[in-house]
């Protein structure tokens, strides 16, 4: 797939890193667009903007994004009178 595309945040010190970001991209002929200091807090705007066709993490990156997630359902009205 030549339009392959990934975006990474991680280190490349990081295994996974170095593992899916680097060598995905060369095996698939695909890009990676390195985050630099402001990759994790302005992930959101990252992902509209790039689009990539798979996200790799590790699990507390998750669980911050679904922590956001809840917090704002937590904030909304379901229940309108």
């Amino acid at each position: 797939m030549s339009s392959f595309k990934s975006y990474s945040f991680l280190p490349l010190s990081h295994i996974l890193a170095k593992s899916v970001d680097v060598v995905g991209s060369f095996l698939h002929g695909g890009h990676t667009y390195f985050g630099g200091k402001d990759a994790v807090p302005k992930f959101g705007e990252y992902m509209k903007k790039i689009r990539p066709h798979f996200i790799y993490s590790v699990p507390r990156v998750y669980e911050k994004i679904m922590g956001r997630f809840y917090d704002s359902l937590s904030k909304m009205n379901f229940m309108r009178n």
